[in-house]
């Protein structure tokens, strides 16, 4: 089996839509055709920034690869826009390898930069780059997000334990068996307990002490 067969038959890469940009109709041309050689789908080319940032919101391609200088809106406007609105890793194309159009690629925050004209191998290897880091920054942001939640829920549950504790005059252990048994015979998870604790009576409202905040 030759290596351009072992591409298409990838489980990774079969079918991806890869979006091309590039105001260059022969480079934007001869890369779709390197890309649909390796099995990929290929989404236009369109020729300026605003078409690409149309069709990635209509498509949702897997990577979307553009040019760094194209006309109306250039290359580097449209992966912000792609990367804060959509989420799409972003390869950026260019004739140019000086320092200058390379930083402002990364300011960018861009997953690629190559420059052209580039073969078919390094095409793959760039997405397959960009997909994998993707990929990692996106389960990093969501074990951020987990983490964060499970430290805004452990703050509630002391907010509603020291809640109890100060209005029914019980040890801390003895409020949070409170939250624990009611979230128990309710069925339900013991911080939106804590919520129905917290809210039933404001933090600085002195004059409803005599209400139950956990009712069992």
């Amino acid at each position: 089996m030759g290596a351009s067969e072992q591409h298409r038959e990838s489980p990774i890469e079969a079918g991806l839509r890869i979006l091309v940009a590039d105001d260059d109709t022969l480079a934007a041309t001869g890369i779709a055709a390197l890309l649909m050689r390796s099995g990929f789908e290929v989404l236009g080319p369109v020729g300026d920034g605003h078409a690409a940032i149309e069709l990635a919101r209509a498509q949702r391609p897997a990577v979307c690869m553009l040019d760094i200088d194209m006309p109306g809106v250039d290359g580097l406007a449209a992966a912000r826009r792609i990367l804060d609105e959509l989420d799409i890793p972003v390869i950026m194309l260019s004739a140019h390898s000086d320092a200058e159009h390379v930083n402002a690629a990364a300011e960018a925050g861009v997953f690629g930069y190559m420059v052209k004209p580039s073969s078919q191998n390094q095409l793959r290897a760039a997405i397959s780059v960009a997909m994998s880091m993707h990929a990692a920054r996106r389960d990093d942001r969501a074990h951020a997000l987990r983490l964060q939640r499970q430290i805004d829920s452990r703050r509630l549950i002391e907010q509603a334990k020291w809640k109890l504790v100060s209005e029914r005059g019980i040890s801390e252990p003895a409020a949070h068996t409170l939250l624990q048994d009611r979230a128990r015979d309710e069925r339900r998870k013991i911080e939106d307990i804590a919520r129905d604790v917290l809210g039933e009576q404001p933090a600085n409202d002195h004059d409803r002490r005599d209400r139950s905040t956990v009712r069992r």
